[in-house]
C-alpha cells in the first residue's frame, strides 16, 4: 500500500516540530542569566533544566520523523509516544514561564502536537496503512 499524503503530511509536521523544539531550547539556553529572565523570577537551573527537555525531544522528533516516513511498522506509536513526551515538556515550560514568548511558543507547538496525533489517528486512510501487513523496508 502507498503511503497516504496523510501520513507524509504527519512526518514533515514532525519535522517542524522538531526544529521548533530546537529553537525553543536554544532560546532557553541562551535566555540563561538573563536581565528578562532575572526580572522574571526564573531560575537558571529551571531554563537549563527546560531547555534539555526540549532539545532531547528535538532529536527524538528527529529521528522518529524519518522513521515514519521510511513506512515503518509501530512508527505511528513511536510519533505519539514522542509527540507526547515533547507535548509534556511544552506544557512545563508554559506553567513554568508562562510569559511572553515561552506562552506563544509553546501554545504553537501544543498545536502542532494535537494537530499530529489527531492526523495520525484519526484518519481511515492513515488507520489502513498502519493496519496493513507488513511491508519490505
Amino acid at each position: 500500500m502507498e503511503r497516504p499524503g496523510v501520513v507524509t503530511f504527519v512526518g514533515v509536521l514532525v519535522l517542524i516540530k522538531s526544529g521548533i523544539a530546537l529553537v525553543t531550547g536554544t532560546a532557553l539556553l541562551l535566555a540563561r542569566g538573563s536581565d528578562q529572565a532575572a526580572s522574571s523570577g526564573i531560575s537558571d537551573d529551571s531554563l537549563m533544566t527546560s531547555a534539555i527537555a526540549e532539545m532531547l525531544a528535538a532529536l527524538i522528533l528527529y529521528f522518529v520523523a524519518w522513521y515514519l516516513l521510511k513506512g515503518r511498522k509501530g512508527a505511528r506509536l513511536l510519533v505519539a509516544i514522542a509527540v507526547g513526551i515533547q507535548l509534556a515538556a511544552t506544557v512545563f515550560v508554559m506553567l513554568d514561564h508562562g510569559t511572553g514568548g515561552y506562552l506563544y511558543t509553546g501554545l504553537i507547538s501544543a498545536a502542532f502536537s494535537l494537530l499530529i496525533l489527531w492526523a495520525l489517528y484519526g484518519d481511515e486512510r492513515s488507520n489502513e496503512y498502519f493496519n496493513a501487513p507488513i511491508r519490505s523496508a
